[in-house]
């Protein structure tokens, strides 16, 4: 647990160094909706049989994932309620594209990490952020042929 909190803020600072400067006309919710929308991209691109655009997609949504705390701790939004609902739609969207064009080991190891993201205690568990399994699976689906 203290690993994954050192990882967190050390994420959370390096993030402020790089963006912290620049300032955003938009809040937090507005990039936080258009992260879980770009995960909505990207499992149908993977739906369609196209790895690369939601390889693309999902590391947009990585990045935007950044950058709505960013934008958040710059005007000092606070609604981790939104932020967490979020990565949870973003999550859930990639559970489908798995089941549906993936083995089934995959899919349900991807479905069985899920459940225990959304019915477990938050921030009790190690989970791996299963947007970032994603983005490595398609990585690995690019490389493997």
């Amino acid at each position: 647990m203290a690993l994954r909190d050192g990882l967190t803020h050390a994420r959370k600072v390096a993030a402020d160094r790089v963006l912290g400067r620049a300032r955003f006309p938009f809040s937090a919710t507005e990039v936080t909706r258009l992260s879980a929308w770009l995960c909505l991209i990207a499992a149908g691109a993977h739906m369609a049989g196209h790895v690369a655009w939601a390889l693309g997609a999902i590391l947009a949504a990585l990045l935007l994932d950044t950058l709505d705390g960013v934008v958040a701790r710059q005007n000092g939004e606070d609604a981790p309620e939104v932020d967490w609902a979020a990565d949870r739609f973003g999550e859930a969207v990639l559970v489908g594209p798995l089941a549906w064009r993936e083995p089934w080991p995959v899919a349900a190891a991807y479905a069985a990490a899920y459940a225990a993201n959304v019915f477990l205690p938050r921030l009790r568990i190690p989970v791996l952020p299963l947007r970032h399994a994603f983005a490595a699976y398609c990585i690995y689906r690019l490389y493997s042929g």
